[in-house]
């Protein structure tokens, strides 16, 4: 039985039916016990990320650990997995509710990503700007910031406030990515005052409630900006 699944899972590494971050979430049931197994699946997963694409810019993640916040937890471990699979270069991690706690992992798997995050528990309040803040204080330059967030921003640091800081010390404007965990609620404050200060956003917003899959995270982070994709259509001969 174990050399058909090890036949399967070699197949899985190129198939295009195999979802990269399902393979990863499948190792953390608990049913999974054979190490040579694990190691596998997360072959399997790190496969399947790389055959999207490779993102070759500073990124960084910021989660919301504030109250009620457990899925974005848990969603979280599963894009640090993917994204730091995929990314030829540095990954902040940072955990937030008033205040920063920066995740660092042994190593890309999800695995790894599951053992970095466990002291990190929901609760408190949502200043989504402490996150960017601690880039700022480090000094740690990124080109693009995913945040995992329910929007509900309620303490200071503001974000927006944080943001126009971080690029005028940085020289630099990150693209963000928001990874919306909002449920029945809306909350378009935070949204409103992106688009006041002209940062560019978007928004994923996963089909159902499969936050496990999230099919379409590395096409938006491997994509390139609307400032490089007016500078390539510039930079084009006319003649």
């Amino acid at each position: 039985t174990k050399a058909l699944i090890d036949e399967k899972l070699k197949k899985a590494q190129t198939s295009k039916g195999v979802s990269a971050l399902k393979s990863k979430a499948a190792t953390g049931t608990g049913r999974i016990k054979n190490e040579e197994t694990i190691k596998k699946l997360d072959a399997v997963a790190d496969a399947q990320i790389q055959r999207k694409g490779t993102i070759d810019a500073p990124i960084a993640i910021l989660v919301d650990r504030s109250g009620s916040m457990e899925k974005a937890i848990e969603v979280g471990k599963r894009v640090a997995a993917m994204v730091s699979g995929a990314s030829s270069s540095a990954v902040y991690a940072v955990a937030f509710d008033t205040a920063p706690m920066e995740i660092v992992s042994k190593g890309k798997t999800l695995t790894d990503w599951e053992v970095a995050f466990k002291p990190i528990k929901a609760g408190g309040g949502t200043s989504i700007g402490c996150g960017l803040e601690y880039l700022n204080r480090k000094k740690l330059l990124v080109e693009q910031i995913i945040i995992i967030t329910d929007e509900d921003e309620n303490e200071n640091p503001r974000f927006h406030d944080v943001y126009q800081d971080y690029a005028s010390k940085m020289g630099i404007r990150p693209v963000v990515n928001i990874i919306s965990m909002r449920s029945s609620k809306t909350f378009v404050s935070f949204e409103n005052e992106l688009k006041k200060i002209k940062c560019e956003f978007y928004r994923y917003e996963p089909d159902g409630k499969d936050y496990n899959s999230l099919p379409g995270l590395l096409p938006f982070l491997i994509r390139k900006s609307r400032t490089e994709v007016l500078y390539e259509i510039m930079d084009y001969p006319l003649f």
